[in-house]
């Protein structure tokens, strides 16, 4: 367990630091963080983790979520506001809200413009299993990391996991990113 917390923790603060590579970037051509699903799941089943894959029906999606997270039922509000899942613990110490949001945009670095000119400092160009996706951290709450992806159909995929203060949780988090990655359906 103390080997696979130390290389979460190390993969979370590579993550959490792409403000500071963001920032000294200028263009969204930025080279692009790279996580593999492959290099978690071993340790993963090493480790025992008990969890399984969420699968959207919106989106030909999958991302892994540890069963300690409940999924959460969505009222019509929060569907209102693009919501087509919610996760949280028993205790609700932290959560991961997941939008799907048409956007009417259908290129990622036309995003990252949009993002900053919505203030956004942070952003980051990732690419998780071969899908490109953008990292930043919530302009309105720093404690909370999003990450989003851009659909051919103009939509946003964002997932958002709050409190990313948590270092644990934000490990957690960091495995679930590095899960997205297509379904098979």
């Amino acid at each position: 367990m103390k080997k696979l917390m130390a290389v979460l923790l190390v993969l979370s603060l590579l993550i959490g630091s792409a403000a500071v590579f963001a920032q000294a970037e200028t263009t969204a051509d930025a080279e692009a963080i790279e996580l593999n699903w492959a290099d978690f799941e071993e340790l993963l089943k090493d480790e025992s983790w008990a969890g399984d894959f969420f699968s959207f029906d919106e989106v030909a999606i999958k991302f892994y979520v540890p069963e300690m997270f409940l999924p959460v039922e969505l009222d019509d509000e929060m569907r209102e506001e693009g919501y087509i899942a919610y996760f949280m613990p028993e205790d609700e110490t932290a959560g991961i809200g997941v939008q799907y949001i048409d956007a009417e945009i259908d290129d990622i670095d036309v995003y990252i413009e949009a993002l900053k000119e919505l203030g956004v400092t942070d952003v980051q160009k990732m690419m998780i299993n071969g899908l490109t996706a953008v990292s930043y951290t919530n302009p309105d709450d720093e404690d909370v990391i999003c990450l989003a992806m851009v659909t051919e159909k103009g939509y946003i995929l964002e997932f958002a996991f709050s409190p990313v203060s948590d270092e644990g949780f934000l490990a957690v988090s960091t495995v679930m990113i590095a899960s997205i990655q297509e379904s098979e359906d």
